[in-house]
């Protein structure tokens, strides 16, 4: 039988370091040397994976049924979460660095649960160390209860969402990505998924004076003007077009104030994801590639839009070029660049410092 003792225990932690996070728990409970080993090495508990299946009070999903009052108060919610388990292993990682993915698959999570999870995070003062927080969801407002939560991440220079939802999300529904004034210095990195910037009817005020990449939906002047506001070192700038399912009041027929387009050509990357017709194609143009000295500036079509645009596009603007394009979003179909300079990203691809 072999012998774990034979392997110093620098070995077994590189053995684990790559390992899930729930795998490297379960390396804990295989016998006494292990878990002395594992437990005594920070760097295993540097890369935490959050997860909550568990519905709100009142979902009415399928499995939840219709709601009552009455039975509700007595009531279970279905799901269960390793919240414990990560607050354990918070102080494991002693002074490092936190790297942290929140995965919330239920539509109607429990958002009480998230704001809770973000308190507990700030109390162990574990928030000062957090490094990077990834957010996979199927509720889009799961990332403003845990924020509201952490309330402050001196240290987050990266913060992503990514909604799993099997259909579109209505911009009506979603409130925005925060719903306080939550402090992020040195936030460089900003992806937002099917998320609003901010509700029209609030205006919590946001600084960030790090961010240089931002990926985000744009729906009005007034929006465009609040995240020049709030992002003054913005390099990079990624607007979504919200589909007709996701916004249904949504015209792409508004045009940025001489101004306002004076600080936009201030950023020298703008990309335009999901153009999908003629209208929304003049509008990107118009608004975000009307600044002849910017070396980067791409439109990405959707799959059944780029044919049908291609040969009028390409009459229309002498210094563009056709060109394949890596996709956002498993978006495909051609991209328009100026011939100076082409450098486009996608979510798999780490966004530049």
């Amino acid at each position: 039988m072999f012998n774990s003792y034979i392997l110093p225990p620098e070995l077994w932690c590189m053995v684990w370091k790559d390992m899930s996070f729930d795998d490297r728990v379960n390396a804990t409970h295989v016998s006494r040397y292990w878990r002395h080993v594992a437990r005594s090495c920070p760097r295993l508990w540097t890369n935490l994976q959050f997860y909550s299946p568990v519905h709100h009070v009142e979902c009415e999903c399928a499995i939840c049924g219709p709601y009552e009052l009455n039975t509700r108060a007595i009531w279970k919610q279905p799901g269960k979460t390793n919240y414990q388990l990560v607050l354990n292993a918070l102080p494991l990682s002693g002074s490092l660095p936190i790297h942290l993915d929140v995965h919330v698959t239920p539509f109607y999570a429990d958002h009480g649960l998230l704001e809770d999870f973000g308190m507990d995070i700030r109390n162990s003062s574990a928030a000062d160390r957090l490094k990077s927080l990834r957010v996979v969801f199927d509720d889009p407002d799961a990332l403003m209860w845990l924020l509201s939560g952490l309330e402050s991440l001196p240290s987050l220079t990266s913060l992503i969402t990514l909604a799993v939802t099997s259909e579109p999300i209505q911009f009506s529904h979603v409130r925005a990505w925060r719903n306080n004034a939550i402090h992020l210095p040195a936030l460089r990195t900003l992806v937002l998924d099917n998320m609003r910037w901010q509700c029209p009817d609030r205006q919590w005020p946001i600084h960030l004076p790090s961010l240089h990449f931002l990926i985000c939906p744009l729906t009005d002047p007034e929006e465009v003007v609040r995240v020049l506001d709030a992002c003054p070192a913005l390099k990079a700038l990624h607007v979504v077009v919200p589909s007709q399912e996701q916004d249904e009041h949504f015209e792409p027929d508004w045009t940025l104030d001489g101004p306002t387009l004076d600080r936009f050509a201030e950023i020298p990357s703008v990309h335009v994801i999901g153009v999908s017709d003629f209208e929304t194609e003049k509008w990107a143009l118009r608004n975000f590639g009307s600044a002849p000295a910017r070396p980067d500036f791409l439109l990405h079509y959707l799959p059944d839009a780029a044919p049908k645009f291609s040969a009028f596009l390409t009459n229309d603007l002498r210094d563009c070029a056709p060109c394949a394009s890596p996709t956002w979003a498993q978006r495909t179909g051609l991209a328009y660049a100026r011939t100076l300079w082409l450098r486009c990203w996608c979510l798999s691809v780490v966004p530049p410092s």
